[in-house]
């Protein structure tokens, strides 16, 4: 059973473990944003910081970038199958 702050150190170290591991679950995410409906993106995460800041690449052009622009809130969906995390 986790607690709050065991599944948070848990999660944070399978999203560094996945910047090595190309095939690692924690590499693409769903992006949520809202915008007069809500939209929901598969991404592909490149890097991510010691303070969590994380790096996708996108087209500066796409919808995402003008609706974040706009209102930049988001959430981002993490899953990995086996850890059931």
């Amino acid at each position: 059973m986790y607690t709050l702050e065991s599944f948070f150190e848990l999660a944070k170290a399978e999203l560094f473990r996945s910047d090595e591991d190309k095939q690692h679950p924690f590499r693409t995410m769903i992006l949520a944003t809202q915008d007069s409906f809500p939209g929901l993106r598969i991404i592909v995460k490149r890097k991510i910081t010691q303070e969590l800041d994380l790096l996708a690449y996108t087209d500066s052009r796409s919808s995402k970038v003008k609706v974040l622009k706009e209102k930049p809130l988001c959430s981002l969906l993490f899953y990995h199958p086996d850890k059931k995390l």
